[in-house]
């Protein structure tokens, strides 16, 4: 599988690289079904899920998507990732987790997470994103950490009734061991290195709660 997929890669990328494509990424990352990373004209780099790059009869599409800078998804594009992801989805049924059932308390789930598995580190300041332009997306970033000054920020999307409270308090765990990865840092130690998963994997429930994500992302995409 893995050689297929290196020359699945090596195929793909030569086609790109007559539009300015000069590195290609095949991910299986539950976030993004496809991206485009610098100037049209420059090198560009193209993050594609996996399933999606297979889908041969869809890489004109593909190149002229890419020829516009990524600025206008093809039609058949669009319905190729629509149909990934419902396959994702029915591999990967919703678990029955308790939603949030009205606005979400950020703070006092941040405050939770510090006292139950953090308080050997500082409190971080814990705050909402701004809202993104009204378009269609083709990925989202639900929380990301803050270094100096330290804080976390949440996508507003998450403040939405039907949200699993337990995927809230995941998320502002995963970045809790973001700050505390900063608090102690290793020099050249990477983002989300071996010591960082090791400490995400003491998450009591890290498998329902990566399950949830992997099931609803495409109802965060709508």
């Amino acid at each position: 599988m893995a050689e297929t997929l290196d020359c699945l890669a090596e195929e793909l990328l030569a086609l790109l690289a007559l539009h300015g494509v000069r590195r290609l990424r095949l991910t299986r990352n539950r976030r993004t079904m496809i991206g485009l990373r610098g100037t049209l004209g420059h090198a560009l780099t193209l993050s594609i899920h996996q399933d999606l790059a297979r889908q041969r009869e869809r890489w004109p599409d593909l190149v002229t998507w890419v020829k516009v800078g990524g600025r206008k998804l093809p039609d058949a594009l669009r319905i190729a990732m629509d149909a990934v992801f419902a396959a994702q989805q029915r591999a990967s049924p919703v678990p029955d987790l308790e939603p949030l059932g009205g606005p979400c308390d950020l703070q006092g789930i941040a405050d939770r997470v510090h006292r139950t598995w953090f308080a050997h580190v500082p409190a971080v300041p814990v705050i909402w994103g701004r809202n993104a332009p009204l378009r269609q997306r083709r990925q989202i970033r639900f929380g990301s950490y803050r270094r100096r000054p330290p804080s976390i920020t949440v996508h507003p999307l998450i403040d939405q009734p039907w949200v699993a409270e337990r995927f809230v308090e995941f998320l502002l765990f995963h970045e809790y061991c973001h700050h505390a990865q900063a608090c102690r840092p290793i020099r050249g130690e990477a983002i989300h290195s071996t010591r960082f998963k090791s400490w995400e994997a003491r998450y009591p429930h890290l498998a329902d709660a990566l399950a949830w994500e992997k099931a609803s992302l495409r109802r965060f995409l709508a």
